[in-house]
């Protein structure tokens, strides 16, 4: 049978330390401050200078907040390059179009003419593989119109359609 779980200790999670606890009378007599205030006790030991409710809150382990993100689920509100494909998707395109020896420009007039000269088969069920669905072009052509309206907005002049 597999051994019982742990068991939960009660009271506040406290800070790991590299030691174990002494008694109030090893502390008195087993410790460098055992020679002070002439070896009947330590003034660093004593109850009254020492709080030791003061102690646990120093060594009192906070609880780790979790940052809630602003606006709905979008992972990448934090004002960096703005993902319109997953990480794994993207990779994966990126992998196809590597191996095709072409520039995007010679790459995009093949594919729009159809011209099967430029690919082997190979390169040709690749790119069949990772076409876009249509979600993927609809979020695309939204985000380039979003673009498009925020450069014109702002007085730029460099803008693109789809």
């Amino acid at each position: 049978p597999p051994p019982p779980p742990p068991m939960m200790k009660k009271g506040p999670m406290m800070k790991k330390l590299g030691w174990a606890p002494l008694s109030a009378e090893a502390a008195r007599l087993l410790t460098v401050f055992s020679d002070v205030d002439g070896g009947g006790g330590s003034p660093l030991v004593d109850d009254d200078l020492l709080d030791e409710e003061e102690l646990k809150k120093l060594f009192l382990r906070k609880p780790i907040e979790k940052k809630k993100k602003k606006g709905g689920d979008n992972k990448n509100d934090s004002g960096g390059p703005k993902m319109l494909l997953g990480l794994r998707r993207a990779n994966n395109i990126s992998i196809v179009l590597s191996q095709i020896k072409l520039d995007s420009a010679a790459l995009g007039a093949a594919i729009g003419t159809l011209d099967a000269s430029k690919f082997s088969l190979q390169n040709l069920l690749n790119i069949t593989r990772v076409m876009p669905s249509d979600d993927e072009v609809a979020t695309v052509r939204a985000h380039v119109k979003n673009a498009v309206a925020t450069s014109s907005s702002s007085g730029g002049s460099s803008g693109s359609s789809a």
